[in-house]
């Protein structure tokens, strides 16, 4: 496996830190606020299974808190991403929805193989943001238009 540049590191925790400074004023609610801390799961696939239970059972409460708590365990998982967009907004948790859009936004960044220049790898950035950030925020409305 080749080694990445310390360079390609640092210009994706800039982006990073920059998609996070444009929801650091959004309030947010903690995931598991009708949940008690007890009651979650101890491992990725014990939330995993007990947040398809909740959500098949129509339990978007626990459906949500089970599956932000599977995210402690693997936070870039793609999956754990959407089905915790998904529940969120499902039960109307709009800030924690959005801040989920940007999560999944920065794990994609996060995935990004840049090449060539500075210039060059901030358009690359600039480029994937545009594709993935729109998908994240279509998930959000249309789990919005689900509740109407």
């Amino acid at each position: 496996m080749r080694a990445r540049p310390a360079r390609h590191v640092a210009n994706k925790a800039l982006v990073a830190t920059a998609l996070a400074a444009l929801i650091a004023g959004v309030p947010t609610t903690s995931r598991a606020e009708t949940v008690d801390s007890s009651e979650l799961a101890q491992t990725l696939s014990g939330s995993y299974l007990a947040g398809r239970f909740a959500r098949a059972e129509n339990d978007t409460s626990y459906a949500a808190a089970f599956y932000g708590n599977a995210l402690v365990f693997d936070p870039s998982s793609d999956m754990l991403l959407e089905q915790a967009l998904l529940m969120e907004a499902s039960q109307g948790s709009w800030d924690n929805a959005i801040r989920l859009a940007v999560e999944m936004t920065v794990a994609s960044i996060n995935r990004l193989e840049l090449s060539g220049g500075t210039d060059e790898q901030a358009i690359q950035v600039r480029d994937a943001i545009r594709i993935v950030f729109p998908e994240a925020v279509t998930l959000v409305r249309e789990a919005r238009q689900g509740l109407r």
